[in-house]
């Protein structure tokens, strides 16, 4: 089974708090990479259950 990748980006933005809804995505373990000019700041797993 090929992982399905689903990446994006942000325009400027002028709040200091990002907000990331989950509801909508399978049950299951996922990986958040924070990635700032091609550098990874913040790697992180969590499971939807």
């Amino acid at each position: 089974m090929k992982k399905k990748v689903h990446t994006g980006s942000l325009g400027k933005y002028a709040a200091h708090e990002i907000y990331l809804n989950v509801s909508n995505l399978e049950k299951g373990v996922y990986q958040l990479k924070i990635v700032d000019e091609n550098n990874i700041v913040k790697n992180t797993h969590f499971i939807k259950k």
